[in-house]
C-alpha cells in the first residue's frame, strides 16, 4: 500500500511507503524507538522496536480498514457526552419507562384540578414527580380504602407500594449517573418525639426511598429553622422556606420530598435578540414581558386547538414540551382533552419543522394548598377523620384509645385512634431563561391523631331550657333530691 507515514516519534526520522508498500527508516538510533504508521482510510498503529547498535530488521506491517461506523458512532458519543447533540432526535437512545415513572395521567389530572381552584390570572406550576413520591411513601403506610384511593390516583398502572418503590430505587440510579443535567430527590420523614415510626415504615422509607428520619418536637417555634434549612439545602437555595410556625399541637408525623433540577438549553437562545414583547394574560390584559426568540429545527405538532413544541436540553435526554392553545382556545378546554389523549409529545425523529420561537422568561415562586386538588382526585379520604387509616404509620401508645381497625372488618371500639392528613402542599420555584431552566418542589404532608367514635354523631342534649331533675343515690336508689328548673339564677 503506497503514501503510508511510518514515523519514529522523538527522532524526527520518517518514511513514505512506495507502491509496493516498502519503506526503509535510515539513523534510528539503538535501543527503544517508538514508531507510528498512518494512512488515510486505516486505524494507525503503533508499536515499539529494540534495535542493537548496526542492527538491520524486516517488520511486516498490517493496518486494519477504518470501520466508518464506529467512527461515526464514536463522534457522537462525544458530542453526546459533551452535551451539543439531540441524543433522542438522532436515534441513538430510546425510552425505557421501566426505570422511571411517567406521572403523565396523574401530572395531568393534578394540575386541571389545581388550576380549577386558582384564580384565572394565577399561574399554576407543580411536580407530579414531587407530589407522586410523597403520597407514594405516604401510600406504605396507609391501609384498606384509603391505600386503593392513593394508589388510584397516582395511576401507575396497577403498581402497589413494592412497584412503585422498585422503580423509584432504579430512576434515582439511572439520574445519579447523569452529567447533562442536575436531578435531585430528597425524602425525609420528621417524627414528634411523643411518637415513634412503626419499624416496618421506617425501614422502607430508608432503605427504599434513602428517606431521612428525624425526631425531635414538632410542636417548638425551633423546629421551623430546621425543616428550612433542609428544604434550602435540598434545593440547593431555590426554595429556602417552607414553613413560617411551627406544626399544630395535633401533628404527630410530617413527610417531606424536594426535586431539584437544572439543564442547560441544547441551544441557546441568543440574550440579544430578547426584547420586550407584549403577552395577552389568562383573563385579557395585555402586558409586556421580556420575550427570548429563536429559529431552529423543532419537534412541532399541529393538535386540535393547539400547537406543541419539543425544546430539548443538553445531550437531548430532557425537553421541555410546550402548549400553546389556538387564540381563543381557554388552557382549561386544552387541560381536559390532554386528560383523554395525554400531553402532546412531538416525535423529533418524524416531525422536526423549521420553527421561529418566541417564550417568555418566567420566574415563579408559589406554595400551593393541595388539599382541595387531593380531593377532587378522590383522595378525599386521606383528610377524613372518621375514615382515613394510616395504620402502618405509628407504633400505639397504651395511654392512647386503641387503634381503630379497618372500616372493611364493620366494628370499632369507641373511642379508637387514627392518623389523617391535616396538611398538604407543595413550594415550587421555576426559573427559565436564554441558557436553560431551573426548578424546584418541595411537598409536605402532615400527619395528625385523630380519636374518633364508632357510633352515629353524639347527640345534642342542650339544656338552654327550663328542665327537670331528679338527685338519687344508686346504690340504694334513693331519691335525694328532685326539682323542677325555671331558669339557672334562682
Amino acid at each position: 500500500m503506497a503514501g503510508a507515514l511510518v514515523e519514529a516519534t522523538g527522532s524526527q526520522i520518517d518514511a513514505w511507503t512506495d507502491r509496493q508498500g516498502r519503506f526503509d527508516l535510515h539513523g534510528l538510533p539503538s535501543g527503544r524507538n517508538h514508531l507510528e504508521v498512518r494512512a488515510l482510510g486505516f486505524d494507525p498503529l503503533d508499536t515499539t522496536l529494540s534495535l542493537r547498535r548496526g542492527e538491520q530488521v524486516v517488520w511486516n506491517v498490517i493496518l486494519d480498514e477504518r470501520d466508518w461506523e464506529v467512527e461515526r458512532e464514536r463522534a457522537e458519543s462525544a458530542l453526546v457526552a459533551a452535551g451539543g447533540l439531540d441524543s433522542v432526535a438522532a436515534g441513538l437512545v430510546s425510552a425505557d419507562t421501566s426505570t422511571g415513572f411517567t406521572y403523565e395521567r396523574f401530572g395531568i389530572r393534578l394540575l386541571r384540578a389545581a388550576v380549577g381552584h386558582s384564580s384565572p390570572d394565577s399561574s399554576c406550576v407543580l411536580s407530579p414527580l414531587s407530589a407522586g413520591q410523597a403520597l407514594a411513601l405516604a401510600l406504605a403506610a396507609a391501609k384498606d380504602s384509603t391505600a386503593f384511593f392513593i394508589a388510584q390516583a397516582l395511576d401507575l398502572g396497577g403498581l402497589g407500594s413494592e412497584g412503585i418503590a422498585a422503580r423509584s430505587q432504579r430512576f434515582k440510579d439511572a439520574v445519579r449517573v447523569r452529567r447533562d443535567i442536575t436531578l435531585k430527590i430528597a425524602n425525609a420523614l420528621w417524627v414528634d418525639t411523643s411518637a415513634t415510626l412503626q419499624p416496618q415504615f421506617a425501614t422502607w422509607a430508608r432503605e427504599r426511598y434513602g428517606a431521612a428520619v428525624r425526631v425531635q418536637p414538632l410542636r417548638v417555634p425551633q423546629v421551623v429553622s430546621v425543616v428550612n434549612r433542609w428544604a434550602d439545602s435540598v434545593t440547593s437555595g431555590a426554595i429556602p422556606v417552607i414553613r413560617d410556625t411551627q406544626f399544630a399541637d395535633s401533628v404527630v408525623v410530617a413527610l417531606t420530598n424536594a426535586v431539584y433540577f437544572k439543564g442547560r438549553w441544547l441551544e441557546p437562545f441568543d440574550s440579544s435578540l430578547t426584547q420586550k414583547r407584549p403577552f395577552t394574560t389568562a383573563s385579557g390584559n395585555r402586558i409586556e414581558a421580556p420575550m427570548m426568540e429563536s429559529t431552529t429545527k423543532l419537534a412541532y405538532r399541529r393538535g386540535s386547538g393547539y400547537q406543541a413544541v419539543r425544546v430539548p436540553y443538553s445531550a437531548g435526554l430532557t425537553a421541555m414540551y410546550i402548549v400553546l392553545p389556538d387564540s381563543g382556545v381557554s388552557p382549561a378546554r386544552v387541560l381536559d382533552d390532554l386528560g383523554t389523549t395525554g400531553w402532546p409529545m412531538p416525535n423529533p425523529r418524524k416531525e422536526t419543522r423549521s420553527v421561529q420561537i418566541r417564550l417568555p422568561r418566567l420566574h415563579v415562586t408559589q406554595a400551593t394548598n393541595l388539599r382541595p386538588a387531593f380531593t377532587d382526585l378522590d383522595m378525599g379520604i386521606v383528610f377524613d377523620s372518621a375514615r382515613a387509616d394510616f395504620g402502618g404509620l405509628v407504633v400505639p401508645r397504651p395511654e392512647r384509645p386503641p387503634p381503630c381497625p379497618p372500616l372493611s372488618s364493620g366494628f370499632r371500639p369507641d373511642p379508637c385512634t387514627s392518623y389523617r392528613i391535616a396538611e398538604a402542599a407543595q413550594h415550587v420555584f421555576l426559573d427559565v431563561d436564554e441558557t436553560g431552566t431551573t426548578a424546584a418542589a418541595l411537598t409536605a404532608l402532615a400527619f395528625e391523631l385523630v380519636a374518633t367514635s364508632a357510633g352515629p354523631p353524639p347527640i345534642k342534649f342542650f339544656v338552654d331550657r327550663p328542665f327537670l331533675f331528679a338527685l338519687r343515690d344508686e346504690k340504694t336508689w334513693t331519691v335525694l333530691f328532685v326539682g323542677f328548673i325555671a331558669g339557672p339564677w334562682q
